[in-house]
């Protein structure tokens, strides 16, 4: 399978997607294994509503991202293309603030938790908990999504050594023991727009994608295990395996779960619209410039709703979670926070949120289609936006701080990288490591 068309927005949109039905569709349902027990209506109305939309937003970011391809390259950002000594200056960069994201995420976590003991006692969660969710230093870890790939993909160019390559990973592996199962996905993600960069005509083996899929899954069971092995054991799960066979089926089946009964409740006019157009701003404004209100997780009267007799919940006054937001629309467990950006979105900014959610996918597109378009480790920037456009099944990336944080790595970096070498003749690029 050529790994150009893997990453074809349309792909990385809509397989995504499918994943998330076929996992939805897995028979069973419990509220602590499968983040549901009562599935949602399949209708017709809520079928033609949940396609039209994903054929929407399709077909804005396939256009933006035809043209963003077309527009000229700022030329500091063209120079890396014929610079390797640029390329290996902004992976190093990179990879210092890994270290000062990785390395400060230890301090604090030290400070209050027995890192060796959580590990151990399989409770790892608590060392995200440590972190606090709050924007900070703490974010800088996430850096560790770029320089793992950028290592990888610099090592096997010549460009930089082993040790280089592998320290890059471990702080990765580190990063992924604070429950950062998102850093080591979007790090996937980004090595294969690498790779695609400097080999456009690529290929990928069905049989590697499955021995890549089982590494994947093997890493993810070790994980899993670290931060959950008590609360699977507590629910008659002993195996590592089945446990993560669960987390996984959590995962990628409730995203569909939520959209389908959301999809349903506005086919059959159940969902009102309860904001005014302009709270559909909201939608663009950075994580960490909303107020604490905001993005504040809070129950919204369950009970008394029910007691009332409301058919739908209304909430004005903050987010609640998960079940308690969608409780007379769809049943979803309440621990989880990411269930669907068609259903979220529409639930937090209403129908014009919604609309301009989808009108956000033709500028996610332009950019996408621009920094693809590179054959430097530049194109991290792009593994960056690909990995938010495969995200979109389940939640909205594009405002929240990490990914902000993650452009500015990359491009902000490279244009500081860029004014510290006088523009030079252009180097040979060396052949690919073969592996």
């Amino acid at each position: 399978m050529p790994l150009r068309l893997a990453l074809h927005p349309g792909v990385l949109l809509l397989a995504p997607v499918l994943l998330s039905a076929l996992a939805w569709a897995v028979p069973g349902g419990s509220t602590t294994l499968r983040g549901f027990s009562q599935r949602a209506d399949v209708s017709l109305g809520g079928l033609v509503v949940l396609a039209g939309w994903y054929l929407l937003c399709t077909g804005l970011l396939v256009l933006g991202h035809r043209c963003g391809a077309a527009a000229p390259q700022p030329a500091v950002l063209a120079r890396f293309d014929h610079d390797p000594v640029l390329e290996r200056r902004l992976f190093r960069l990179v990879a210092v603030v890994a270290v000062a994201g990785v390395g400060y995420s230890l301090v604090v976590a030290a400070s209050t938790v027995d890192v060796l003991a959580a590990l151990e006692g399989s409770t790892g969660n608590d060392l995200k908990a440590a972190l606090g969710g709050a924007a900070g230093p703490a974010t800088l870890r996430y850096a560790t999504a770029l320089a793992a790939p950028m290592g990888i993909h610099l090592w096997r160019r010549g460009l930089v050594g082993p040790a280089e390559a592998a320290g890059s990973v471990l702080l990765l592996a580190v990063n992924a023991l604070f429950a950062s199962r998102l850093a080591v996905l979007m790090a996937v993600v980004v090595y294969l727009f690498l790779s695609c960069s400097r080999r456009p005509g690529a290929r990928v083996r069905w049989s590697a994608l499955a021995v890549a899929g089982l590494v994947l899954f093997g890493a993810l069971t070790v994980l899993n295990s670290l931060r959950n092995e008590n609360y699977y054991t507590a629910q008659g799960v002993d195996s590592p395996l089945a446990a993560n066979g669960y987390q996984l089926l959590t995962y990628l089946g409730a995203p569909f779960q939520v959209s389908l009964g959301v999809a349903d409740a506005i086919a059959s006019g159940r969902y009102p619209e309860q904001y005014d157009a302009a709270h559909a701003v909201g939608l663009w404004v950075p994580t960490f410039l909303r107020a604490p209100q905001d993005a504040e997780q809070t129950p919204d009267g369950y009970v008394l709703r029910h007691e009332r007799g409301d058919d739908f919940v209304i909430a004005t006054d903050g987010l609640p979670r998960a079940g308690e937001r969608y409780a007379s629309t769809v049943d979803v467990a309440n621990t989880l926070t990411t269930n669907s950006a068609f259903a979220d979105v529409l639930s937090d900014y209403g129908y014009v949120g919604l609309l301009a959610l989808a009108l956000s996918t033709a500028v996610i597109g332009a950019l996408l289609g621009h920094l693809a378009r590179y054959r430097s480790v530049v194109v991290a920037a792009g593994g960056v936006v690909g990995y938010g456009v495969a995200e979109l099944w389940r939640t909205f990336l594009f405002s929240q701080g990490i990914v902000v944080f993650l452009l500015v790595a990359v491009l902000g970096g490279a244009v500081v990288v860029a004014a510290t070498r006088t523009p030079s003749s252009p180097a040979p690029i060396p052949l690919e490591r073969a592996v």
